[in-house]
């Protein structure tokens, strides 16, 4: 910011320079030294009408308008009404969902009670989870139950009238597109990451800032932001001409890679959670 500012101070200093140019120079170092170039501003009633759909929905869902109760739809009440009552509800049906979870999940059973051992600590969002001592236990049916358990904690598979079919093949999917060459980018680093989000909307108290579709979202996110990762970098695939790169015209190769494929696996019918959503 420095750098620019600087430069901006130079521009507007030249002797010649047009009045509107030095105006706007100035406007602009005003605007970064007063640390509010990424407030939001609501007084665009000038632009609206040049605003895509998407633009106008976020300035929308972003203003106070959005927080009013007399506005919010039938659906929106009912998902406020449930997160009001998170806390209260959410050990429950823990046992009924251990249950269901010991259906889907394929392991024998001196390893599932190993497993329900070490969950404790994940259930009670302790950092020390230990993922390659659960990947040990679980091998190939660790993401699997790790995707399971995690949308049961936040009771997402009922609130959003998840299949668990599709979910499974969701997950699965994700598995099979981790190349089993990648030291890094791979199931391990799927389940660590989407963890750590957990425990920060759990610890960081952020569940009372999100609504639960924020938190799927955010969840799927994590389970999906390096599906299907070759094990290398942008500058990599970039500097041989992958044929990545080349689709994407070497900007941000892997994120919109990841992106794409991400949308792919959600768009096939076997594997839309989203079925019974509306379009909305």
């Amino acid at each position: 910011m420095e750098a620019v500012i600087k430069i901006l101070v130079q521009i507007a200093e030249i002797q010649d320079i047009p009045k509107q140019v030095r105006k706007e120079a100035l406007w602009a170092i005003d605007l970064i030294e007063s640390n509010k170039l990424y407030e939001l501003n609501h007084d665009m009633s000038n632009e609206q009408k040049n605003m895509d759909i998407d633009a106008k929905a976020w300035l929308n869902i972003t203003t106070d308008a959005a927080n009013d109760t007399t506005k919010w739809f039938e659906r929106d009440l009912d998902d406020f009404l449930k997160e009001i009552h998170r806390e209260n509800d959410e050990n429950e049906k823990d046992d009924e969902d251990h249950e269901k979870l010991r259906q889907i999940v394929d392991v024998n059973a001196r390893n599932w009670n190993h497993t329900i051992k070490m969950m404790e600590d994940f259930d009670k969002c302790k950092w020390n989870f230990d993922v390659f001592k659960y990947h040990e236990v679980l091998g190939d049916s660790c993401l699997l139950h790790f995707g399971f358990r995690i949308f049961q904690l936040y009771g997402l598979l009922d609130k959003f009238s998840i299949s668990d079919n599709n979910y499974k093949n969701l997950l699965n999917v994700i598995k099979n597109e981790c190349y089993e060459t990648t030291q890094f980018h791979n199931v391990l680093r799927i389940i660590d990451t989407t963890r750590n989000f957990h425990y920060f909307v759990k610890f960081g108290d952020l569940m009372n800032y999100l609504s639960d579709l924020q938190i799927m979202a955010g969840l799927l996110a994590c389970l999906l932001h390096d599906v299907a990762h070759p094990g290398v970098d942008n500058n990599f695939l970039i500097g041989v001409r992958h044929q990545k790169a080349i689709r994407y015209n070497d900007k941000s190769v892997l994120e919109n890679h990841h992106c794409a494929i991400a949308f792919k696996l959600l768009l096939d019918p076997k594997n839309d959670i989203f079925e019974l959503l509306s379009e909305a």
